[in-house]
């Protein structure tokens, strides 16, 4: 199944795209803007099937009822210690990544556990910046033995963006096992116009990659703009 979303009331800033692997699955995304604050979170729970998509309905409602402010690591705290006590017994874990935007300053906080890095790209200075994951997924072990993820920090300005990608993405195997790989997407963001939608070109290059291996993962990625979008 294929969804193909901009959000409401947040596509001036945000756009996402995510095809599932079966009928259900194990990513998410969710967003929130409060006053100067765009807040946009992508999960990607470990495993397949029924039990997945379970525990990704289950986070994706907890997460959207607690996007109400600043992060902190007392929130991250929180989200790991429910994952862990409603679903450690199944031994799914969540790997998240969270951005908060600041409109007025253009500070962006990056949290990125357990996906594959976190990409900025400055057209305009010919740089693009990958935030790598730190600590650990939520709900991976108990709370003693947790390492939270740091907050690192960025600045966008207004032809800047943040690109998003779950690990389906970059590990997306056509049938004969050549893997995606970040370099393709890292290539197909330094090739889009200023101007248009670099989430397009990375899906166009990724879905004209060639038929996915039989075991493929679901597909998720999103852009989180510095500035309103000019293009449809």
């Amino acid at each position: 199944m294929t969804t193909a979303k901009q959000y409401k009331g947040a596509s001036d800033y945000i756009d996402s795209w995510s095809r599932l692997a079966g009928r259900r699955g194990g990513d998410f995304i969710v967003h929130r803007i409060s006053g100067d604050t765009v807040t946009v979170v992508m999960g990607d729970v470990c495993g397949h099937g029924e039990a997945a998509a379970d525990v990704a309905d289950d986070v994706r409602a907890m997460i959207s009822r607690e996007l109400t402010g600043d992060v902190s690591e007392a929130l991250l705290r929180r989200w790991h210690r429910e994952v862990f006590t409603r679903h450690g017994d199944e031994h799914l874990y969540v790997c998240i990544t969270l951005l908060q935007l600041n409109l007025r300053t253009q500070r962006l906080g990056i949290v990125n556990c357990g996906n594959p890095d976190l990409l900025v790209h400055h057209p305009r200075n010919y740089r693009l910046d990958r935030f790598v994951s730190t600590g650990m997924p939520l709900g991976i072990v108990d709370e003693s033995d947790w390492s939270p993820p740091s907050l690192q920090w960025t600045y966008l300005d207004s032809s800047s963006y943040a690109v998003g990608i779950s690990d389906g993405v970059v590990d997306y195997k056509r049938a004969d096992s050549e893997r995606f790989g970040l370099a393709r997407i890292c290539a197909a963001l330094r090739s889009s116009p200023i101007d248009s939608s670099p989430l397009r070109e990375v899906r166009r290059r990724l879905l004209g990659f060639g038929p996915a291996a039989a075991d493929c993962d679901d597909l998720s990625m999103f852009v989180l703009r510095g500035s309103r979008r000019r293009v449809a």
